[in-house]
């Protein structure tokens, strides 16, 4: 069966390399901000956590075909251990990207509905 060709809405994100920043080496107890981003035109999201998410957004827009959306972030006591618990249950209910642990592929609004029932239950 012959491979389709992708339409540019149906590109994946491109999967950057870790930029050194200060969310890398956060200590598990660091409050900050846990985000969703969803990339316009498709069903592609990432999950993430940064102590400045618009600048986060602006870095990986970088060199991005498509357009990409900020569809979710929280503050919270505990930035890394609420980002592993949300990357855990993303990688429970949606495909993750290959060669990524924090891009996914799935329904974006259910993985809102996630991020905000999980985030929002923490004590963190």
């Amino acid at each position: 069966m012959a491979e389709e060709s992708k339409t540019p809405e149906e590109t994946p994100p491109l999967q950057k390399s870790p930029e050194p920043n200060d969310d890398t080496d956060a200590p598990a107890s660091r409050p900050g901000e846990v985000y969703l981003i969803a990339q316009s035109g498709s069903n592609f999201f990432k999950v993430g956590r940064s102590v400045d998410p618009d600048k986060r957004l602006s870095d990986l827009q970088t060199g991005q075909p498509q357009k990409l959306i900020m569809k979710e972030r929280k503050t919270v006591g505990n930035m890394v251990e609420v980002e592993q618990r949300l990357l855990a249950k993303m990688r429970d209910k949606f495909v993750p990207m290959p060669g990524g642990t924090e891009w996914f592929e799935g329904d974006i609004a259910k993985a809102q509905e996630i991020f905000l029932s999980l985030v929002d239950n923490i004590k963190a």
